[in-house]
């Protein structure tokens, strides 16, 4: 396996990780946004 190989398959490799690393981050945005919704409804419900 040659250097440039090793490369192209250490940057796909990188890519895949930020991919999932993007993923999760939204995925735990969109948890925190659907929290803050329920919280709100709570909150007018009391009020």
């Amino acid at each position: 396996m040659d250097s440039k190989a090793r490369w192209r398959l250490f940057k796909k490799t990188i890519k895949i990780a930020v991919a999932i690393l993007i993923t999760i981050w939204q995925y735990h945005l969109w948890r925190e946004k659907k929290e803050l919704e329920q919280d709100n409804v709570h909150y007018q419900k009391e009020f």
